[in-house]
């Protein structure tokens, strides 16, 4: 089912206070939004039986209780500037349960999704750096943008998305495998921080992303990790598995969604594409004759690639 939570909370009057109103579904678990006593949105789930929900956050509580013969569960948050993120994390978990009629399915349902959102609202272990920020940014545009291009499915994408993980290639699928560079606008040159990440026996592309950053006040279609990290979201509406996996990525790069980076604003100025092929000007491990030099890292002058510049 399609539904805009965003906006059903932004209706809610803003002196209404201690009320619930129900979302139509046709699950067996039932799905309330509206305001807590205290005047925090909530999001709430009524069943027959005690879900058994726990993980507290810096950005929302969870609180349960029981009426009569039903349990309720509610999520209230506690960062009303988060309520774009808090409305997916809604529609997310509503999305698990308005079509389940078994109550023990949908129960599992949202404890397994619940897990995955809720490590994007712990606090952060540390402020991520504006380059680590630009780093991100440029996988997440390649993904968005040139990918979509391509038509390669959203599996294949997420799944050859390696960048979190610190495999050697930012992506590869199939046997095309990618590298994703994000520089400053008007750079020189372009660092490679390992061997690793130009070699490879079969052909590839390295790809320059220029960023620049810009005013919080910049508008853009994509401007920020968190309108990506949106629009991949709606993407995978239909599929939970892939958003969890999705989810999983930005965890594992070091996102978190209370990170103030994911909403600096940047603004991709060009795009260019290198083929890395046997010529391209890469050095490889057989080019290091000395065993003892270890962790190599070198620059690319740009204007001397234009050699294998396919794209711009």
């Amino acid at each position: 089912m399609k539904m805009n939570l965003n906006e059903l909370f932004l209706n809610i009057p803003a002196n209404q206070y201690d009320a619930q109103w129900q979302i139509k579904t046709n699950g067996k678990i039932k799905v309330y939004y509206g305001k807590s006593r205290e005047g925090y949105y909530r999001l709430s789930f009524l069943s027959d039986e005690s879900r058994k929900i726990k993980g507290e956050t810096i950005a929302f509580s969870i609180k349960g209780g029981k009426i009569s013969d039903h349990y309720w569960t509610c999520f209230d948050l506690l960062k009303p500037e988060l309520l774009t993120t808090f409305s997916l994390f809604g529609e997310d978990r509503i999305s698990c349960v308005s079509d389940e009629k078994s109550e023990s399915i949908g129960a599992d349902r949202l404890r397994k999704r619940f897990q995955t959102w809720v490590s994007l609202f712990r606090k952060p272990s540390g402020t991520r750096t504006i380059d680590q920020a630009k780093g991100l940014f440029g996988e997440l545009t390649f993904r968005t943008t040139l990918l979509k291009e391509k038509n390669f499915p959203y599996d294949k994408v997420i799944d050859g998305w390696g960048g979190p993980n610190q495999f050697s290639k930012d992506f590869a699928i199939d046997e095309k495998w990618y590298e994703i560079k994000a520089v400053q606008p008007y750079s020189a040159s372009v660092k490679i921080s390992s061997l690793a990440q130009l070699s490879s026996d079969y052909e590839g592309r390295l790809v320059i992303v220029y960023v620049e950053e810009r005013a919080s006040s910049f508008i853009g279609d994509h401007c920020s990790i968190n309108s990506y990290r949106k629009e991949i979201l709606d993407l995978l509406s239909s599929d939970g598995d892939y958003k969890d996996r999705f989810l999983q990525k930005l965890e594992d790069y070091g996102f978190n969604r209370l990170d103030p980076v994911g909403d600096k604003k940047f603004e991709v100025k060009k795009i260019e594409i290198y083929r890395v092929d046997k010529s391209f000007p890469a050095l490889h491990e057989e080019d290091i004759r000395n065993g003892a030099i270890n962790n190599v890292s070198y620059e690319l002058i740009i204007n001397a690639l234009k050699k294998w510049l396919i794209k711009e």
